[in-house]
């Protein structure tokens, strides 16, 4: 939720002003923690690629020496 000034007002007060920000912030680190929670997802993802493909990648020498 945004805070806005009413219609026809000045945004100048110093409060205002920190609450807009304050609020910025609070979108901002959910933001951030939403991205961290997606690297984080992907991160996991790869790990287990990664052990596929050694797994498929032994059974491919194992053939080859047959």
């Amino acid at each position: 939720m945004q805070l806005k000034a009413p219609e026809g007002e000045e945004n100048t007060s110093q409060a205002f002003h920190v609450i807009q920000v304050a609020q910025e912030r609070e979108a901002l680190n959910r933001r951030g923690d939403l991205l961290h929670a997606q690297i984080k997802k992907a991160e996991t993802e790869l790990e287990g690629l990664e052990n596929t493909l050694v797994i498929i990648n032994g059974g491919n020498e194992r053939l080859r020496h047959k």
